[in-house]
């Protein structure tokens, strides 16, 4: 379950079940090969096993995702996806609005696939956090509330027609600390209500400085 936020916390989630391990560096753009696709991007992500590239692009207001590649597929953010906003602190909100578009066809006939993602982002508590093997003291709790609307639209006489939407909202609690080397330390997916956790990710082992 999710715990609640507030000043001061402890949220204890040492049980956490270990499944897996993975991760990968934060590298520069220069002479990676979707350079040129994402222009804003300056850091970038290569999973190697998935062969995704994740563009992002690092700015005073926060860190944006300018756009992903998988397995040669180009996936454009205009406006850029809002990932983590700075600077932000206990009982600071935020609200960010991101799109993919993606030129197809349906059924013989010209059809544009949009997503559009609504993010809510609140800082709602701080206080300690335990992982497996780890306590970190002075961390901040983000709760970001993601609204996504997938709509697609039909070329009918040079009018785009939406044919199909659909609408989903999920919950990602985020703890992360400003004090290094680490950093992110702990993400939490959870349902539409934001009350019960899907999966979660947590640092076992620090390998970046921000």
């Amino acid at each position: 379950p999710i715990t609640a936020g507030g000043a001061n916390q402890t949220w204890d989630y040492s049980a956490l079940q270990f499944v897996d391990t993975g991760g990968a560096l934060f590298l520069d753009v220069e002479g990676t090969p979707y350079q040129t696709t994402f222009p804003n991007a300056n850091l970038t992500v290569h999973d190697v096993v998935k062969d995704e590239w994740t563009y992002f692009h690092t700015t005073t207001t926060g860190v944006y995702v300018s756009g992903i590649d998988s397995a040669g597929t180009n996936l454009v953010f205009n406006p850029e996806w809002l990932y983590m906003p700075v600077p932000f602190t206990y009982l600071d909100s935020r609200t960010s609005t991101a799109r993919i578009q993606i030129d197809t066809n349906f059924m013989g006939t010209p059809a544009r696939a949009v997503r559009t993602f609504k993010d809510d982002f609140n800082a709602d508590g701080w206080g300690t956090l335990k992982v497996p093997g780890n306590t970190f003291t002075n961390t901040l709790r983000i709760d970001n509330k993601s609204m996504v609307y997938d709509t697609l639209y039909v070329d009918t006489f040079s009018i785009w027609l939406p044919i199909y939407t659909a609408v989903s909202q999920t919950h990602n609690f985020r703890w992360v600390r400003n004090n290094g080397p680490d950093a992110f330390l702990l993400e939490i997916r959870a349902d539409s209500l934001g009350t019960t956790g899907t999966r979660s990710e947590y640092e076992i082992i620090s390998v970046i400085s921000v």
